[in-house]
């Protein structure tokens, strides 16, 4: 599944962003599969995240607190804006949907 989301957020401040996936239960609570945590002050602030020419899409591990070890991958991008520059347009990130051919004999 694809989703945007957009975030304000002043820096330095609180700067943690934490990513959590849950599974989905028709009948039932929806369980944690994992999470991941984004520092984007430490982004911000570092000289060779500001200068990459392009935002790399980045596969994380995904956590859950009772296991060290990881439970599923998310994939994703953070862009960081400034305030100061117009906001860009929003890519449309939804997926194709497929091409179902049928044929009559």
């Amino acid at each position: 599944m694809l989703k945007l989301f957009r975030f304000p957020a002043s820096l330095p401040g609180a700067s943690k962003l934490k990513i959590q996936v849950y599974d989905y239960d028709r009948f039932d609570a929806d369980d944690l599969i994992g999470e991941t945590e984004i520092d984007v002050e430490d982004r911000w602030y570092s000289s060779k995240w500001r200068n990459l020419k392009y935002i790399p899409v980045e596969t994380r591990n995904l956590y859950h607190p009772s296991s060290s070890m990881a439970q599923g991958k998310v994939r994703l991008w953070v862009e960081i804006l400034p305030k100061d520059i117009p906001t860009p347009p929003l890519w449309n990130i939804t997926p194709k949907p497929a091409i179902v051919t049928y044929y009559c004999i």
